[in-house]
């Protein structure tokens, strides 16, 4: 999987060197020139070559949100329609190569769009919790104003931790109601911005951050979020 990720993003790298001479870097601001890149291919209807520019796209947005925010990778290592970035400072997945070609055509598409590679369902969203939880074996972070705690309780493997406590702020929901409820207290952006890498990268720091800060409030420490851990919310 590591080598198909790699791979895919040396080679975009390259391609959008050659066309716009202009060696990508990595950084946060480098999206401007991969968005630019994309829209060029906007009025390109061939599914096998928007595919293959949504895989290395996916690719190099992917790793650099590992880079920038921290992520881990899963597929089969065979088919980027099948890789997924799953965040470690939250609980948040989404598809790289889906979000890249939403980002492509500047709009979601459908599963009858003749654009969309044969056999997939494009789902460019970003994921949350979407049950009231607490981060894994949470460690509630120490008040110097409260008398020490009792001694944490130890969970038994595969035991659900504790809820979370509610704050007057907090209405209790899961993370992706709260997180969508927040969001939509933001000013709107066009279409085609909404769509681009940078905005999606820059929705995703926010969630982030968003998370970080009603978990601190609720006294919780920063978690790490692992393989192991999706898998069990996946089970």
């Amino acid at each position: 999987m590591a080598r198909l990720v790699r791979d895919l993003e040396h080679n975009f790298r390259d391609a959008v060197e050659r066309s716009l001479n202009f060696k990508l870097d990595g950084s946060v601001t480098s999206l401007a020139v991969v968005d630019h890149y994309l829209a060029q291919a906007r009025k390109e209807t061939r599914a096998p070559i928007l595919a293959l520019l949504a895989a290395g796209a996916g690719a190099y947005f992917g790793e650099l949100v590992c880079r920038h925010l921290g992520g881990l990778w899963i597929g089969d290592g065979r088919d980027p329609r099948n890789l997924r970035l799953l965040m470690t400072p939250a609980f948040a997945y989404f598809s790289p190569f889906d979000l890249a070609f939403a980002a492509i055509l500047a709009a979601e598409p459908g599963p009858d769009d003749p654009r969309v590679p044969a056999g997939l369902t494009p789902d460019p969203a970003i994921h949350l919790q979407t049950e009231p939880r607490p981060p894994p074996n949470p460690r509630r972070a120490v008040d110097p104003d409260e008398p020490p705690p009792d001694p944490p309780e130890v969970l038994e493997a595969g035991a659900e931790p504790l809820p979370l406590p509610l704050l007057p702020h907090d209405d209790g929901s899961d993370d992706a109601t709260w997180i969508g409820a927040r969001l939509a207290e933001l000013a709107p952006v066009p279409v085609d911005e909404f769509y681009s890498l940078t905005t999606r990268y820059e929705t995703l720091e926010l969630i982030l951050q968003l998370l970080a800060t009603r978990h601190a409030d609720a006294g919780y420490d920063p978690y790490t979020y692992t393989v192991e851990d999706y898998l069990h919310a996946f089970s």
